[in-house]
C-alpha cells in the first residue's frame, strides 16, 4: 500500500491473483466500487499496461489466440489493485528503447483512448503501440506509433507534436488527423481531418490539406497524395466502424483480423486481390462476413478459429 514493493514483489503478486480463484473473485467484486472513481483516461492506460502483462491465462484446447474476453476480465480484476497501490503510470515501466520509457499497447479486438500529459487526445486501433520519451511535454512532443491512432492535437508553438513511425514521420500543430502504420503492411498514411500536418518520408516532406491522404509505399518507396471524401470516416473506427478506399480484400482482411482477433484466408489470389470502396459496421462479425461475402460474389466457411473465403 506505500508503494515500496520491488519488481519482483508486484510480479509475485501477480501470479498469486491470476492463480487464486478466490482473491480474483473478491476483486472482481470490488471493481464496482473503485473503478467508477477512477479517471477514464487512466483506466485505458491501465488496460494497456495489463494486456502486455498477462502472458498465461486459461484458453480453450487447442486455441491459437488469447481471447478478448480473459484479457477483459483480467484488466477487471487488476484495476482496483493497482489504484489501490498507486500504479495508475504502471505501464511505464522502460522498455529496451531508452528513448521511449513510456507504453501502452492495445491488444486484437481492443481499443484505447487515452489523454496525454499535454492535453492532447490520441484514440488507439486494435494492435497498436504507442510510446514516448520521459522528456514528453518537456524537451519534444514526439510520439512513437506502430499501428493505427487518431490524434486531436493541442497547439503548442515552441513544441511541435510528431507522430514518428519506422519510416514516415507526421508533424503537426493543432490539429486532428490519423496515422496508420502497421508493421506487416506494405503501405504507411495518414490523413489529414482539420488542420495542417507536414509528413516527411525518406525522399520528401508533405504538407497535407484537410481531406487528403498520404500513403507511402514501403516496398517501392513512393509518395502518393490524393483527395478523401469524406476524411472523418477514416476515424470512425472508434465508433466500431471500418472504412476502405480501394482495398483488396486481402488488406481488408487485415482489418478485420485486428479487429476480431480471427484468422482470414483466401482460396485464390484472384479472390484476394479483388479491390472495394466503402464503410461497414462491425458490430457483428458475422455481419461483417457476409456482407463481404455477398459483395465479392463468394462464400466462407470457419474450420479450426480460420475463416475460408471462396468461389
Amino acid at each position: 500500500m506505500a508503494g515500496k514493493a520491488s519488481e519482483a514483489e508486484t510480479a509475485c503478486l501477480k501470479d498469486w491473483i491470476k492463480n487464486n480463484p478466490a482473491l480474483a473473485e473478491w476483486l472482481e467484486q470490488q471493481v464496482d466500487a473503485s473503478a467508477s472513481e477512477m479517471d477514464p483516461s487512466t483506466r485505458h492506460r491501465i488496460f494497456g499496461a495489463v494486456n502486455r502483462q498477462i502472458t498465461e491465462v486459461r484458453t480453450q484446447p487447442g486455441s491459437k489466440r488469447i481471447r478478448s474476453g480473459w484479457l477483459q476480465l483480467a484488466a477487471m480484476l487488476l484495476l482496483p489493485l493497482m489504484s489501490a497501490l498507486g500504479v495508475y503510470m504502471y505501464m511505464a515501466k522502460p522498455t529496451q528503447d531508452a528513448q521511449a520509457p513510456y507504453r501502452i499497447a492495445v491488444d486484437y479486438g481492443q481499443k484505447a483512448e487515452v489523454t496525454l500529459p499535454d492535453g492532447t487526445k490520441v484514440w488507439l486501433n486494435s494492435k497498436s503501440v504507442l510510446s514516448c520519451s520521459t522528456g514528453f511535454n518537456t524537451a519534444d512532443r514526439n510520439i512513437y506509433l506502430t499501428g493505427e491512432a487518431f490524434f486531436e492535437v493541442v497547439p503548442d508553438k515552441y513544441l511541435p507534436f510528431r507522430v514518428v513511425t519506422k519510416d514516415v514521420t507526421v508533424e503537426a500543430l493543432g490539429t486532428s488527423f490519423v496515422v496508420k502504420a502497421y508493421d506487416e503492411d506494405n503501405t504507411v498514411s495518414s490523413i489529414l481531418i482539420e488542420g495542417k500536418v507536414r509528413v516527411a518520408t525518406p525522399h520528401k516532406q508533405v504538407l497535407l490539406q484537410p481531406s487528403q491522404r498520404l500513403e507511402y509505399d514501403k516496398d517501392i518507396q513512393e509518395t502518393t497524395v490524393a483527395p478523401v471524401a469524406n476524411a472523418a470516416d477514416y476515424a470512425a473506427w472508434r465508433n466500431n466502424e471500418l472504412r476502405f478506399e480501394n482495398e483488396s480484400l486481402q488488406e481488408i482482411a487485415k482489418e478485420i483480423e485486428r479487429a476480431y482477433a480471427v484468422e482470414i484466408l483466401f482460396e485464390s489470389e484472384e479472390l484476394a486481390r479483388q479491390r472495394f470502396t466503402g464503410t461497414l459496421n462491425n458490430s457483428s462479425l458475422q455481419h461483417v462476413l457476409n456482407i463481404i461475402a455477398i459483395t465479392a460474389s463468394s462464400n466462407f466457411t470457419i474450420k479450426n478459429e480460420q475463416i475460408i473465403f471462396h468461389k
